[in-house]
């Protein structure tokens, strides 16, 4: 995530629709959510079941414009 920060930084341009020419954002976010799920169900000392679940969730935002606009 940092390389890509980074390149976005120095790189990214983005077409925006009846625009001319491509613009490049003030702002970039990047939202990761990893989670990593256990679940173990027992009764009286006996093991009916255990699972592992992992998933991993990313947004990305950019803006446009300048600060001043929002």
């Amino acid at each position: 995530m940092r390389d890509e920060m980074a390149r976005a930084k120095t790189r990214l341009e983005l077409k925006i629709p009846n625009i001319d020419q491509p613009v490049r954002p003030y702002y970039i976010e990047y939202r990761l959510i990893d989670l990593d799920v256990r679940e173990v169900v027992a009764e009286f000392g006996t093991l009916f079941s255990s699972t592992r679940t992992r998933n991993r969730f990313m947004d990305v935002a950019a803006r446009v414009g300048s600060y001043k606009t929002g």
